[in-house]
């Protein structure tokens, strides 16, 4: 059976509408993702011209279509931009934690998401906003497995808490928690 953040047509993950708003800022268009995206818009309720059209693409896809397709869609629906790259990292991260604290993925896929991610892309000022700094935590520290993954927890949680993402709700095929 398939889970709501699959798309019935493609059968791959489905972003948030603020995934795709900081892929796009980064550069990263153009594959099935985005057409899954589309389907659970337009599933949602969610209505544009552009929207439909992006539900329709098919391989191979042209990454500088859909990303015009897309910006049509944020004009169309008012859809809030990604405008840094520190704002990209959050987003991202953001949704990682989200899909963790609605159950969506385990611990061990979350940390590895997040420990593999490019923070290094973006100038985060540590002591404030990288909450999710868990290699280092987990290395500094001897804890036992257990004591890893409460803090593990603990982490991601704190860092959702601090991100809930606001402006992105009324965007999103299926509302955050929080």
């Amino acid at each position: 059976m398939m889970n709501i953040t699959e798309s019935a047509t493609t059968r791959s993950y489905v972003p948030y509408t603020s995934e795709m708003s900081a892929n796009r800022y980064l550069n990263k268009s153009g594959d099935e993702t985005w057409v899954a995206w589309a389907e659970a818009m337009v599933v949602a309720g969610f209505s544009s011209p552009s929207l439909f059209v992006l539900l329709g693409e098919i391989k191979p896809f042209n990454a500088f279509e859909m990303s015009a397709l897309f910006d049509d869609i944020v004009e169309e629906l008012g859809i809030p931009v990604v405008s840094s790259d520190t704002e990209a990292v959050e987003t991202l991260a953001a949704a990682i934690a989200e899909q963790y604290v609605r159950g969506r993925t385990g611990l061990n896929v979350t940390q590895s998401l997040l420990v593999q991610f490019p923070w290094g892309l973006a100038n985060i000022y540590r002591d404030e906003d990288l909450h999710l700094d868990l290699l280092d935590y987990i290395g500094e520290w001897e804890l036992s497995p257990e004591e890893e993954d409460a803090e593990a927890d603990r982490l991601i949680r704190e860092f959702h808490q601090m991100h809930p993402m606001t402006k992105w709700r009324p965007f999103e095929w299926e509302r955050p928690c929080g």
